[in-house]
């Protein structure tokens, strides 16, 4: 059943539409420019591109970067040209589907990833939007651009050239597929995105909670299969490389201030790493890994209690959408262009809430997730300091500024997630939260038609 269409009076059309123009003017040359990096400019996507320019030189893929950059382009990266890490920090499968744009010159190479990519993330929204049956208007697509090109994290992953997109596609594709009762395809969609970033497997505790044992077993399934094929493409050399030198060139950057996980708000306050320039009132490593792992522990228990409870597929809805949030939360990373894979937490509950003091609440937290990650760091340290943080050359950050600027998104991610776990179960927010008495049909757990 497609969405409902709703009326909308003049005045609404009218401010939606000055709004429209002035964001479009204002900002949709930005995000256009976004697609393609300016000239002697580097940014994330280098990461694939060189891995694979090095698979098809015959070179290791997971060579020194700057290197590898200089062999590649001959270009010496310097300072205010981009950045580059040390190692490729994606694993092989994510290398694996860059290798066709390893015959492109970077820049071409970066802009044609955007061009292919990004509609999938307009085809997420729409999915998700029809199976909510979101109440839309042909003039909803005045606040829908608006929102668009106001959406930080999005334009982020456009100018870096960010994996994020395919990642929310498979798992706006895995939830579509378990509300269909397409369980292994649901399972096989999360198992593709957990082998391009590791971190989506957390969505296998969603098929284990619940009881979908098909979507647990193609999951894990897809995943070895996906790394299998990486293996079998770049050989048991590389994975050791990844495994041995890559992931552990990584933890420097768990205490950065952008990033927004439950761990980095940990170490940052107990044991950061010295590159990072953050002042602590107490170094307590011991401590600080401690209550990491209970965090951990606490967000997982919640996303299997909600998981556990559910019974139909407003609950599962539900379910599927804390794991998202929870997700982020216990990644070691988890970097602010993460956020547009919130987009079907964030819709399920703005439909759910449709006003009240949560819907005020909700507001409050969406927004800071929908701004730019530098807002607050700028706020507390200036522009250039903020700037500067990027390649850890700013000035030593203090405790205070610390547990409060850097932090806001961190906290923002928390109250999501506990909107998330209290959002009602129906559209209505005064609708019962209840089980039915009647006992469960099994078939709500596996498709009757023994469908993949």
């Amino acid at each position: 059943m497609p969405p409902a269409t709703t009326t909308w009076p003049p005045a609404r059309i009218i401010v939606w539409g000055v709004v429209a123009v002035v964001v479009g003017v204002w900002f949709g040359p930005r995000f256009i420019l976004a697609f393609r990096p300016a000239e002697n400019y580097y940014f994330d996507f280098l990461q694939e591109w060189l891995s694979a320019r090095n698979y098809l030189a015959g070179t290791p893929v997971y060579a020194e970067q700057t290197q590898a950059m200089l062999r590649h382009t001959g270009v010496l990266l310097k300072e205010g040209m981009g950045m580059i890490l040390s190692w490729n920090a994606h694993p092989p499968a994510s290398v694996m589907i860059a290798l066709p744009f390893g015959h492109l010159p970077y820049r071409d190479a970066h802009f044609l990833w955007n061009v292919v990519t990004f509609p999938l993330f307009l085809i997420s929204i729409v999915i998700i939007l029809w199976e909510l049956k979101f109440p839309l208007s042909p003039w909803s697509l005045l606040p829908a651009l608006s929102l668009l090109l106001l959406f930080h994290p999005l334009y982020l992953q456009l100018f870096l050239g960010q994996l994020n997109i395919l990642l929310v596609f498979f798992i706006t594709l895995a939830w579509w597929a378990d509300r269909h009762d397409r369980i292994g395809w649901a399972g096989v969609a999360v198992g593709i995105a957990a082998g391009l970033k590791l971190y989506p497997a957390f969505l296998l505790a969603y098929f284990f909670c619940t009881r979908r044992w098909r979507g647990l077993a193609t999951g894990v399934a897809t995943f070895l299969a996906v790394n299998g094929l990486a293996l079998a493409v770049f050989g048991i050399a590389t994975f050791r490389t990844y495994i041995d030198v890559v992931v552990p060139s990584l933890q420097k950057y768990q205490t950065s201030g952008w990033n927004i996980s439950i761990t980095a708000f940990w170490l940052r306050i107990f044991d950061p790493h010295p590159a990072q320039k953050i002042i602590t009132w107490s170094t307590q490593p011991e401590a600080a890994r401690l209550l990491i792992w209970l965090s951990r522990l606490v967000i997982t228990a919640v996303v299997v209690w909600v998981a556990w409870r559910s019974y139909s597929v407003a609950t599962r809805d539900r379910a599927f959408a804390t794991a998202i949030v929870g997700m982020l939360l216990v990644s070691p990373i988890t970097w602010s262009h993460y956020f547009i894979l919130l987009l079907l937490p964030a819709a399920l509950l703005w439909l759910r809430w449709p006003s009240g003091s949560l819907r005020i609440l909700l507001w409050l937290v969406l927004i800071p997730l929908w701004m730019p990650d530098y807002f607050f760091v700028a706020l507390a340290v200036g522009p250039s300091q903020a700037q500067a943080m990027v390649n850890m050359q700013h000035d030593p950050i203090k405790p205070v500024v610390n547990i409060t600027f850097f932090a806001v998104l961190t906290y923002a991610l928390v109250a999501l997630f506990v909107l998330t776990v209290i959002c009602p179960a129906h559209d209505s927010p005064h609708a019962t939260d209840s089980p039915p008495r009647a006992t469960t049909n099994p078939a709500d757990s596996e498709p009757p038609n023994g469908a993949l």
